[in-house]
């Protein structure tokens, strides 16, 4: 499954970490002409992430234009690569959309490798072991390889760069930070049988990529301007008839939920230990919300899958660090371990306070994307909009109590 991915374009996704310099804008759907208007003119060369919930486009980009586009939904469906990427972005989640566009700087030759994913006959062959793994890089080096070579064990990917025959690197699914040694990636090959992916650079550069046509664009965040956390609206895909009875109980289980996670939280944060309680509420909340839609799925006139976890984490993580505290038990978040995880820090300490706020808006995000999905199964509009409003309001009460909570 993960190598078929792979072959459909999911390669772009696999980004290494930027060193520094990355930043984060909120636009519309309709706004990105204009952040790409900015990238043109900057002859930005780097990244552009795209996350629509459950939408995720990534954008390559080359002096200033977008060279490649993948866009892959935990809902499930194929991949969409290139200009059909963009459209279906924009299809899916609306052009009025709010959106989080991280713009990941990258080295031109960096870029330059990292345009081989768009390779659209890689060569593909199974390996076993470490002397299969180094015998394969010498022999792409040996071949002056430009381009990437991808090591994939069952859900468990590693990297290796090279630019004109030079090594610039290795990074894996477990840390994104390209380095020198391949120590990680021999460790990976151990693992398993496993598939090799060989991809190489286009010779001719590929033709810019350009928006799908739509309203004026206006740019609702600029790099400079750090964003305020953001209900994304969450439309169907395609239109739904409305349905009162399952409109209805979605409805009342939602705010059910909500009901509930506030009763604890308020409990949580007037105990004598608010900070670890208040997480673990949290995390099951995300538990909670995770399972309601997967409860949808069967039934689901959007066609939704049930959503993984695992998967959704590993979407996010680039952009919240943190959730990478976040253990797993059978794809659910393990609510006790998270809260003893940071009984482990300094009491009232700036790790302390660090760690819960961005393992906070990690987990608001998870349940943000759960969510969405939930919503987009909704089709009365006004019962979508009331439930809507009832997260934005809860949202907002997390937010308003986060940097108060920190600092017990």
């Amino acid at each position: 499954m993960m190598v078929e991915q792979v072959a459909q374009g999911a390669a772009l996704h696999w980004l290494p970490m930027a060193e520094a310099g990355v930043q984060t804008l909120q636009p519309p759907l309709d706004g990105m002409p204009a952040v790409l208007g900015w990238l043109a003119q900057q002859r930005y060369d780097g990244a552009l992430v795209v996350q629509s919930s459950p939408h995720e486009l990534v954008l390559l980009v080359l002096d200033g234009a977008p060279i490649g586009a993948s866009l892959r939904s935990t809902m499930g469906g194929h991949v969409l690569v290139g200009p059909d990427a963009l459209r279906g972005l924009v299809e899916r989640a609306g052009p009025g959309a709010r959106s989080t566009a991280r713009l990941l700087p990258f080295a031109r030759p960096l870029v330059e490798t990292l345009a081989s994913t768009l390779d659209p006959q890689p060569t593909v062959r199974p390996l076993e072991g470490t002397e299969q793994l180094r015998a394969a890089l010498r022999e792409v080096a040996a071949r002056n390889h430009h381009g990437v070579v991808d090591l994939i064990v069952g859900e468990r990917w590693g990297r290796t760069l090279f630019h004109h025959g030079r090594l610039l690197g290795a990074y894996h699914y477990d840390n994104l930070a390209v380095a020198p040694s391949l120590a990680a990636l021999g460790r990976l090959a151990t693992a398993g049988p496993g598939t090799l992916v060989v991809r190489r650079v286009p010779a001719r550069p590929p033709a810019p990529l350009q928006w799908p046509a739509a309203a004026a664009p206006a740019l609702a965040a600029t790099p400079e301007a750090a964003p305020a956390q953001a209900w994304r609206s969450a439309e169907p895909a395609a239109p739904l008839a409305a349905d009162p009875v399952r409109d209805e109980q979605i409805e009342s289980n939602l705010l059910w939920l909500l009901s509930h996670v506030d009763k604890d939280r308020d409990r949580a944060a007037q105990s004598q230990e608010p900070a670890p309680r208040v997480l673990q509420v949290l995390a099951s909340f995300a538990n909670a919300m995770f399972a309601f839609a997967a409860h949808l799925a069967p039934t689901s006139r959007q066609r939704l899958a049930a959503p993984r976890q695992a998967e959704v984490i590993a979407m996010l993580r680039p952009g919240y660090p943190l959730l990478a505290e976040v253990e797993l038990r059978k794809d659910e978040i393990d609510a006790p371990a998270l809260a003893r995880r940071y009984r482990t820090l300094p009491r009232d300490s700036t790790a302390a306070a660090d760690f819960y706020r961005g393992v906070t808006r990690g987990l608001l995000a998870l349940t943000q994307h759960a969510a969405t999905l939930v919503l987009t199964e909704i089709g009365d509009p006004a019962v979508r909009a009331r439930c809507t409003a009832a997260l934005e309001v809860w949202v907002a009460s997390v937010e308003a109590a986060l940097a108060p909570a920190a600092e017990r």
